[in-house]
């Protein structure tokens, strides 16, 4: 008597490239894009050009002592010199005395303008905090977040991680896992 073959099936996933970076021959049914076609024409969601003004700060010049200014692309909104702005997570006000760019000073900037801002007085300001308007981008202290962890390194409860918002990075730690999804299953 002899034993039947067991053939053993192998269903596509993306972990093992299919259908990433080109179509797999293990998904005939499937027409439509791969993950990174579909990535390449997406398109971010739109800004309002009237929104309020938001710029986080990637550098702090200070070439001496005369000058002190806060590098960074406005995220939204515009700025004039002239107008109030906060250190959003400091609560502390300055007035904006100039708009410094590569190209000379500017009476005003908008969305998407690389600027220094110098302001009239100073005030503790940081990489990574936020210069805004009123009223303040809300602060948090915790979140609740879907993580897709890639590392062959699992993820702890408990432990300390590096997190990073745009310019900004703190340490964070895992407070509860509430589901896990296992890609091979």
């Amino acid at each position: 008597m002899t034993m039947p073959k067991l053939v053993q099936a192998r269903f596509p996933v993306a972990r093992d490239g299919d259908n990433v970076t080109t179509p797999s021959e293990l998904m005939r049914w499937y027409s439509g894009p791969t993950v990174l076609a579909a990535l390449e024409a997406a398109e971010p969601a739109s800004r309002s050009a009237d929104g309020l003004f938001r710029m986080p700060v990637q550098y702090v010049n200070r070439p001496d002592h005369t000058f002190r200014g806060y590098a960074g692309t406005i995220e939204s909104g515009s700025v004039a010199v002239g107008d109030g702005i906060v250190n959003a997570s400091a609560g502390t006000e300055a007035k904006i005395a100039r708009i410094v760019t590569m190209d000379g000073d500017l009476a005003s900037a908008g969305r998407d303008t690389p600027v220094t801002l110098v302001l009239d007085r100073e005030i503790d300001v940081s990489r990574g905090d936020v210069l805004s308007s009123r009223p303040t981008p809300e602060l948090a202290s915790q979140l609740d977040a879907w993580i897709v962890w890639m590392d062959e390194t699992r993820l702890y409860r408990g432990r300390a991680y590096e997190l990073v918002l745009g310019t900004k990075s703190t340490i964070g730690t895992v407070t509860d896992i509430a589901t896990r999804l296992d890609v091979d299953t």
